[in-house]
């Protein structure tokens, strides 16, 4: 069988196994949320500067905003993750490779990723 007759299943592995990209996502959030309780530290100490009018260190202010940028950095790419595992439970029982074409077409710009991902959904009216 070669590359292009296999189809995605709860058994493949690599970028095509949903819990691979689970657990990258699950650990960026936790870096992410590390970052972020790091910077709500650092925040205190830059509120003691300012209200005490401490001598200014820049250190703390650049500090501050590469903590801020980090985490929301980390938290993107953890949300990229959590997206491309969906993409791969989206395309459960398709082949390998066009699941490879959507995971590169979308690539890291999730701006772009919902009209890439319109999925036909249908509504259904229950009646009472």
């Amino acid at each position: 069988m070669n590359r292009q007759e296999l189809i995605v299943t709860s058994r493949s592995k690599g970028i095509f196994s949903f819990p691979s990209w689970k657990k990258e996502g699950d650990g960026l959030l936790i870096a992410a949320m590390a970052l972020r309780q790091q910077w709500l530290s650092n925040k205190e100490e830059v509120l003691r500067i300012i209200t005490d009018q401490s001598p200014r260190s820049s250190e703390v202010f650049i500090k501050d905003a590469a903590l801020a940028r980090s985490s929301m950095l980390l938290l993107g790419y953890a949300v990229e993750m959590f997206l491309k595992g969906g993409v791969v439970k989206l395309y459960f029982y398709c082949p390998e490779e066009m699941v490879r074409r959507a995971l590169r077409e979308f690539g890291h710009n999730t701006n772009s990723w919902p009209s890439g991902l319109a999925y036909p959904l249908r509504l259904i009216r229950l009646s009472s």
